[in-house]
């Protein structure tokens, strides 16, 4: 990530209108070699229009679910896809998810126990796809508050803790 220095920024007296112009400045090599700072100008106005066009990038949604007690294979919970970032599990009783629903490669999705009651993700289960498994080296149990976050690797072809 790149990182930007203000090198002039103008007092606003009476509030911003708009119209102030900002100098941005890159640490740089220019072309003689030596160090220097590659700059630009743009006026608050064109920042403000900028920023109202980020978006942020990978998954941000935050699904909530159930678990039933017993083995979930393949567990794929209402409102979960490929903008969740985060599954919250409230489990009713004890239970185990042996795998995940794929997602694309780099998909990162953190898992949070919500319930006093444990919720075991189980180490490589046959219970699923071999897609939808969990790269542990064995079975993880999430207590209450506690959370796990994995990565998908296609490369890999599951869930690797991260």
């Amino acid at each position: 990530m790149s990182t930007a220095t203000i090198l002039q920024l103008p007092q606003a007296v009476g509030g911003l209108t708009g119209a102030e112009q900002i100098e941005l400045a890159q640490p740089t090599l220019l072309p003689n070699g030596q160090p220097g700072y590659a700059s630009i100008r743009a006026t608050v106005a064109q920042i403000v229009v900028l920023a109202g066009l980020a978006v942020p990038t990978g998954p941000v949604g935050v699904a909530t679910a159930v678990p039933a007690s017993g083995a979930n294979n393949n567990y794929n919970p209402v409102g979960y896809g490929i903008a969740t970032g985060f599954l919250e599990l409230t489990p009713g009783a004890i239970c185990n998810i042996t795998g995940l629903l794929a997602g694309f490669n780099g998909q990162i999705v953190t898992i949070t126990n919500l319930s006093a009651f444990a919720m075991t993700l189980n180490a490589l289960n046959a219970g699923s796809l071999a897609a939808n498994q969990f790269r542990l080296p064995a079975d993880m149990i999430l207590t209450q508050n506690n959370s796990q976050s994995f990565k998908y690797s296609t490369t890999i072809g599951k869930w690797i803790p991260v």
